[in-house]
């Protein structure tokens, strides 16, 4: 009975920790200027790889397959990285 009673309490914490949204903005992403990424999904120009230009409340992106820039809210950029190449 003890034994069940601690794996409950075990998985309701892993539930909660996992549905909380503050362990993105705790910096468990270690993304630095310069580095190139893979999103998830393509940019119009069929490109996937971006280098990071700037770090901060926005990311800024360069996307190197048509050298086109953009600013996105850091939320969104972390959510939408598949891969850090380099």
């Amino acid at each position: 009975m003890l034994i069940y009673r601690l794996i409950i309490v075990k998985n309701i914490n892993n539930i909660l920790l996992k549905g909380s949204r503050s362990w993105r903005a705790t910096g468990n992403m270690d993304i630095k200027v310069g580095q190139i990424i893979k999103t998830k999904k393509p940019h119009p120009c069929s490109g996937d790889e971006w280098e990071v230009l700037r770090i901060g409340m926005d990311f800024k992106l360069r996307c190197l397959n048509c050298g086109r820039e953009v600013m996105i809210p850091r939320r969104k950029a972390e959510k939408s990285i598949k891969q850090i190449i380099r």
